[in-house]
């Protein structure tokens, strides 16, 4: 039997009225002596592949709930298995939709009753890992009778349930300072590892072939877990628990770079060191970024920028220049505000202007602003580790004008660029690329309003899909 009970599908709706009908029909189930039911909550929002079920999962453990959770085509389900026979709080239930709720930014507004749980159930999220981009937008509560019961708090196997849905679409994120901690960790296995990712962190939209957001339906589906990672992804106190693109040093996404038509070929770490020397030395590199192929070259090699206008057919069109922030505040007037924006999560290209001192190439801009970013995945961040200090590198998709975002070698022309095949290197990487990814522009000279042009995660819109 399924009774429903309760729908929240925007801010205004109360919590204190969601907290007192549970309490009610909690109430209405114990005068009607049925010992065992559950409570399901479907729920909308920002929830997959952003660490919303290991989430759910640590807090129910911390309560001693019993039930599951699982991911369906475009929400997530949560069961909490209820017995009158057992002892079952009624106030872990309450603290439980409460923290839910705060630790996914639903704003609370409060009433006098509600504080003493509220106040509990911020204390609870002080202690366990929150999914800092999660976000709901509607929950739905029902009562099932007939629902069976076990023991403990476990993730399903996700619903593959066949309709159109609407969903968000789980974005990709710039690497976390947690993750970069453990890249430079000379005892970690991550260390100097360029995919290394967790949960609030790394490779979503780009690698999903569908939803649900579990790691069968994205490109690392035939990627082994070592036993190490295995256990980290198994580990409910662990921050890669449930991360679906989960890989180490032990079962590494493999790396490769090579001059192109030669045939001798350097993997992975030496790769990536190979690549700053053929930076240094004003080759242009084909790389495979986080959700496209780019051109990459010497921000101050005015030859080298010219080659690579010609083969994009990109006679003035400003390049945009990553570099790290020491660099970028000697090349662009940047204001706090503005470095906040270049070190967000989403960590767009802002375009700022020059500073008086600006040393790059004319290539570079004949405007009076440049667009810049900072490195914003791990490969990135490795790579400028073996550049110098002051290193400025043009970072320009390497499709043409009109054309889509090239995700393999196969989607660019290469044919059509012998001009400089002699000095054209090509980094490439075994994780395929299902959906391009573009960069977010933010126009930063004004800061007083900051307007996005295009967004980094092409999947940040609803999704509409048959499934």
């Amino acid at each position: 039997m399924q009774q429903d009970i309760y729908t929240i599908h925007d801010k205004k709706d109360s919590i204190a009225t969601l907290l007192h009908i549970i309490e009610s029909n909690m109430q209405n189930m114990q005068e009607k002596n049925i010992t065992q039911y559950s409570i399901h909550a479907e729920v909308f929002g920002m929830i997959q592949g952003v660490g919303f079920r290991p989430f759910v999962a640590t807090l129910a453990h911390v309560l001693h709930l019993h039930g599951f959770v699982y991911n369906q085509s475009g929400s997530t389900l949560i069961a909490l298995h209820i017995s009158t026979q057992k002892e079952c709080k009624r106030e872990s239930i309450l603290l439980f939709y409460t923290a839910l709720l705060l630790a996914c930014k639903y704003t609370i507004n409060p009433s006098t009753q509600d504080l003493s749980i509220i106040q509990k159930a911020h204390s609870i999220l002080e202690h366990i890992h929150t999914p800092k981009q999660a976000f709901i937008t509607s929950l739905h509560i029902t009562i099932h009778t007939d629902t069976a019961h076990t023991q403990g708090f476990h993730i399903l196997e996700s619903s593959t349930t066949q309709h159109a849905i609407q969903a968000h679409i789980p974005l990709d994120t710039k690497v976390c300072e947690s993750c970069l901690k453990d890249m430079r960790d000379e005892n970690s296995r991550f260390y100097n590892y360029p995919f290394v990712a967790c949960v609030n962190c790394g490779a979503r939209y780009s690698i999903l072939h569908q939803l649900p957001y579990d790691r069968k339906n994205t490109s690392m589906s035939d990627m082994a877990l070592c036993i190490d990672c295995d256990k980290d992804y198994k580990n409910l106190a662990n921050r890669r628990f449930h991360t679906e693109p989960l890989s180490c040093n032990n079962c590494p996404i493999k790396v490769e770079f090579y001059r192109y038509n030669h045939h001798e070929k350097h993997y992975d770490l030496d790769a990536i060191k190979t690549l700053a020397k053929a930076l240094m030395q004003n080759n242009i590199v084909l790389f495979k970024g986080l959700g496209g192929f780019a051109y990459i070259a010497n921000a101050r090699s005015k030859e080298t920028l010219q080659k690579i206008r010609s083969i994009k057919n990109r006679l003035h069109k400003p390049f945009v220049i990553m570099a790290n922030m020491p660099t970028l505040r000697t090349i662009s007037l940047l204001t706090p505000q503005l470095e906040s924006l270049l070190t967000s999560k989403e960590s767009p290209i802002v375009i700022v202007p020059k500073h008086p001192q600006y040393n790059l190439s004319d290539e570079v801009s004949s405007l009076q602003t440049i667009g810049v970013m900072i490195p914003y995945t791990a490969m990135l961040t490795l790579l400028f580790s073996y550049l110098p200090p002051d290193f400025a590198m043009i970072y320009t998709s390497a499709n043409n004008k009109g054309e889509m975002i090239a995700t393999t070698l196969h989607n660019l022309a290469l044919d059509k660029i012998v001009d400089i095949a002699e000095s054209l290197y090509i980094l490439d990487y075994n994780r395929e690329i299902l959906n391009c990814i573009d960069d977010s522009i933010l126009l930063g000279i004004d800061t007083t309003e900051i307007v996005e042009d295009h967004a980094f995660e092409c999947g940040n819109e609803l999704l509409e899909q048959n499934l």
